[in-house]
């Protein structure tokens, strides 16, 4: 939809070229420096990515879950080659932060975050500390791992708790085997590193433009914009989405191209 918008009834001057980089532990290997800012790390490679290899100088960038701070990272570290951000929420390093003269609006919306911690947050808690533990456990069963995985496109999605409105059968195993590789994948996916030591701190603003597209169903509420300022200092387009979840370019791929397309249709080139 977005290299070939044509292909699907839209305009020729918006596509994208697009490149979708695996996180460390992916399909490369897991970080070899634990602790050492896993985000950071793969935002870094993402950059030499794209200047060094392929040879763009300037790129937009974006995603949501832990593609929301590492496009933030590379807005932080390298504001020169980035266009702009598309995020779908803020990213789990300003929600955890800590921030002085709270709007009640503000106090509200953690607050709400808290219980919603409480309620889905069990698993980071697991893969947050003691992540090898349970390697051993869903790596020795076929029938867990997928137990793990299919639970939070359930909970997460906007789906009504009937997965197949959604996902096709097909996507989900396909996704559940690319996360089936043992203890490195759920390291992957633990946060471990980043509760030693955040790559993000909410002191580190970013001053690039941002597009925010948020799902109703996300797991958490929709923030109020006075909260996205506090590192968002550039916010040049504020959605929130008319359906969704955590997993809405999954779910609704046709409303984030649009919500894309038309963001970033402000910073192309008059001549591209």
């Amino acid at each position: 939809m977005l290299t070939d918008p044509v292909k699907y009834g839209g305009d020729p001057n918006d596509s994208f070229d697009v490149i979708v980089p695996s996180i460390i532990g992916g399909y490369s290997d897991i970080s070899k420096a634990p602790g050492k800012q896993l985000l950071k790390q793969t935002a870094e490679l993402c950059w030499r990515l794209m200047t060094e290899e392929l040879g763009y100088k300037r790129f937009a960038a974006g995603g949501g879950d832990g593609g929301s701070p590492i496009s933030q990272l590379l807005g932080v570290h390298h504001p020169e080659s980035i266009i702009s951000l598309h995020l779908t929420d803020l990213g789990f390093s300003i929600a955890q932060a800590s921030f002085s003269n709270l709007s009640e609006t503000e106090k509200q919306y953690l607050e709400a975050l808290q219980i919603v911690g409480f309620q889905e947050g069990a698993y980071a808690v697991l893969q947050g500390t003691k992540p090898q533990t349970l390697a051993y456990a869903l790596n020795d069963s076929p029938a867990g791992y997928a137990a793990w995985i299919i639970e939070k496109f359930r909970s997460w999605s906007d789906s009504d708790g009937d997965l197949e409105k959604v996902f096709t059968k097909d996507e989900l195993l396909t996704n559940i085997m690319l996360y089936w590789t043992g203890g490195p994948s759920v390291r992957a996916i633990s946060y471990r590193e980043e509760w030693v030591s955040p790559s993000l701190k909410p002191d580190q603003q970013v001053y690039v433009p941002v597009g925010l597209a948020f799902p109703p169903k996300d797991i958490g509420p929709v923030p109020p914009r006075e909260f996205a300022e506090r590192n968002l200092k550039n916010i040049q387009r504020w959605t929130v989405l008319s359906h969704g979840g955590h997993f809405v370019a999954m779910e609704f791929p046709d409303l984030m191209a649009e919500d894309m397309r038309a963001f970033f249709r402000t910073y192309r080139q008059p001549s591209r």
